[in-house]
């Protein structure tokens, strides 16, 4: 079922899922280590977005899509410590802040776009790639998910999910530098 969204961002998704990073997590060799990173930064990015986007009541209806509980599952399953965010995860999370601060809160829907619905997607995928159970992919009912967020997903919101995708890549181009990939 493609969005509203989909065409418009299909270049950008192209070149997110391209990235170095993304790249190495789909050849099934990533480290547990190097896993444990990549989901340290990921559970700040869901928290504010899902932290923010309940707040406005964007989740209504969607409440298994939130992912950050179940990101924080697999970091305790794979023996995680907390480790601090990266100039880019922060950069992310102050955006996130800020639309939630702003005239339009609904914008966020672009940023749970962004990052829930290539989860709804592409977790089947990644969850057989990466080390541990991979909680955060795993969704009661993967086609309602999908069809509730599809329905609410406008065309208004493109240059928010264009800037999601730009902050995913910043993030992304941060743990290939950081992680030495």
């Amino acid at each position: 079922m493609a969005t509203v969204l989909t065409e418009h961002t299909r270049a950008k998704h192209r070149e997110v899922e391209g990235s170095d990073f993304v790249q190495y997590m789909f050849t099934g060799k990533i480290t547990k280590e190097h896993y444990l990173v990549y989901l340290q930064q990921m559970l700040r990015v869901y928290h504010a977005i899902e932290f923010f986007a309940e707040m406005h009541g964007l989740f209504e209806g969607m409440e298994d899509l939130k992912r950050s509980q179940r990101i924080l599952k697999d970091i305790e399953e794979l023996g995680g410590t907390k480790a601090e965010p990266f100039s880019s995860t922060q950069a992310y999370i102050e955006h996130i802040a800020d639309i939630s601060n702003s005239e339009d809160p609904t914008k966020l829907m672009a940023h749970i776009y962004v990052r829930h619905m290539g989860d709804l997607y592409g977790g089947k995928v990644i969850q057989k790639m990466v080390p541990g159970e991979g909680h955060s992919y795993a969704f009661e009912d993967r086609p309602a998910m999908i069809a509730a967020l599809t329905d609410k997903l406008t065309i208004d919101l493109l240059p928010e999910a264009i800037a999601g995708f730009d902050y995913c890549m910043t993030i992304f181009n941060e743990l290939k530098k950081e992680l030495n990939i």
